[in-house]
């Protein structure tokens, strides 16, 4: 009699078990999926081309400025962006020439990016880079531009052309 009453607590016991655990299943389940959710949602609206909206807005189009370079004259340099999220795509000049925007990124309100182009010294030709940093102010984008020789920095604003 003993081992009936202990085999029907077994089944009773079972019985229960049998819902309880699929439905803790499904709980845990929902918890890990939410939680994944809110830090998926968080992680979006920091990198959206939303976010960056309001400066994409201001970037775009055509900017230029004023620049001495030393021991090469004044140039009115020409700038077209293109923001897309966080990237920066578009052209620049340098020396009055037109070259490709490579890696830009924009952050908040500072925008960087470089240009490659070649450079002829005496007979040969060497690819060079020149490195940008700005940040938008206003009406106006300051710039800082920087070789990859290291030489002075040089520092000028663009305006809407």
């Amino acid at each position: 009699m003993q081992t009936d009453d202990r085999i029907e607590l077994r089944k009773r016991l079972t019985r229960r078990l049998v819902w309880k655990v699929p439905l803790i299943l499904a709980l845990v389940t929902f918890a890990a999926w939410w939680q994944w959710r809110q830090e998926a949602n968080k992680y979006f609206e920091e990198k959206s081309p939303s976010a960056n909206l309001g400066m994409i807005q201001k970037l775009a189009g055509s900017w230029q400025g004023e620049v001495a370079y030393p021991g090469r004259g004044k140039f009115t340099e020409q700038f077209m962006f293109h923001p897309e999220g966080d990237k920066l795509f578009g052209t620049a000049s340098y020396l009055g020439v037109k070259h490709g925007i490579e890696e830009g990124r924009i952050d908040g309100a500072e925008l960087s990016f470089f240009l490659r182009f070649a450079a002829v010294e005496g007979d040969t030709s060497r690819e060079r880079k020149n490195h940008y940093r700005g940040v938008l102010v206003a009406n106006e984008i300051r710039l800082n531009m920087q070789d990859d020789h290291d030489t002075a920095q040089l520092a000028w604003s663009l305006v809407r052309k």
